[in-house]
């Protein structure tokens, strides 16, 4: 068994391990070292990845809502409710489970103030959420 996750708090590392897990992976492994982590489990060795950096956000970087405090996947998330997507789609876009979007939505309503989807979406339009088709077609290689 082997726990593939974000969160490296010891006491999870512990008690996973405690529970017969021969892994504890970080999600923020590349796609090789996750298969080497991966056949090395397979292969009788404890794998325990290093801890992650705490912010997965990078400095300097700005996004729409970041003054509000959106983290940048719940900017990402909120643009994708802004261009109509469903929590399911949501899900499937972002390899998060539909109960993991239920609970960034549920942030992202406290942080922008708002109760509803509707109001999330006009909030996201009047706040730069919309894709700027003329870039997306640009690069593209259209006019």
């Amino acid at each position: 068994m082997v726990v593939y996750t974000w969160n490296f708090h010891p006491d999870l590392v512990d008690s996973a391990r405690r529970q017969g897990a021969r892994g504890y992976l970080s999600k923020t492994l590349t796609a090789r070292d996750l298969v080497a982590a991966l056949e090395a489990v397979h292969a009788g060795e404890v794998v325990v990845s290093d801890q992650p950096p705490r912010a997965r956000s990078t400095i300097g970087l700005n996004w729409p809502g970041r003054g509000e405090g959106l983290t940048d996947r719940e900017s990402e998330i909120l643009a994708l409710i802004t261009q109509g997507k469903n929590n399911a789609d949501v899900a499937a876009l972002t390899f998060l489970s539909p109960n993991t979007v239920k609970s960034y939505i549920r942030n992202i309503y406290r942080k922008i103030d708002v109760a509803s989807r509707t109001q999330a979406v006009l909030w996201g339009v009047n706040n730069g959420f919309t894709p700027d088709h003329h870039r997306i077609d640009h690069w593209r290689g259209g006019p």
